[in-house]
């Protein structure tokens, strides 16, 4: 296996881009980052198998339109700092794994605590788009909604 990285800059986030060869096609392995105030986020984001391109060119651009894509998603971008406070707020996307009383498990690990004013009435492998801010370390729900997002967006568990 013969690869490379290409990286690249979007909306203050960085997308690394790993394309590979295997025999005669190519395939990306993408990474999206970013810092904010000290914080480090960092997502691999999950290629469908079939992503086999003829070229390292073509293997590159897709997975830097994987990588900006999942960005745009995530509207908020990394987690930001509430305006006049020590809160945090963002977006996660992620496939519903299970549901306990008071939270709720997505894949990529991701624990979002529900307060009752926002139910999740979903049932367990939907894919989810859940707000949240963070309040003494745990990322309380603020809307929860089935997302139509492209699967491949899933965060590697």
């Amino acid at each position: 296996m013969k690869g490379t990285t290409h990286w690249s800059e979007y909306k203050g986030w960085c997308i690394e881009v790993r394309s590979y060869s295997s025999g005669h096609q190519w395939r990306p392995i993408v990474i999206v980052s970013s810092e904010t105030d000290g914080r480090h986020e960092i997502t691999n984001l999950r290629t469908p198998s079939d992503w086999l391109f003829n070229t390292k060119q073509e293997s590159d651009e897709q997975g830097h339109h994987l990588g900006s894509t999942w960005i745009d998603r995530h509207g908020l971008g990394p987690e930001q700092r509430l305006k006049g406070t020590n809160m945090w707020a963002g977006i996660v996307y992620g496939t519903l794994l299970k549901h306990h009383g008071n939270h709720i498990l997505l894949s990529g690990g991701a624990q979002i605590f529900l307060d009752g004013a926002v139910p999740c009435d979903f049932p367990v492998d939907t894919y989810l788009k859940v707000t949240y801010t963070e309040i003494n370390g745990r990322k309380v729900a603020r809307g929860i909604s089935q997302s139509d997002s492209f699967r491949a967006l899933d965060v590697t568990p």
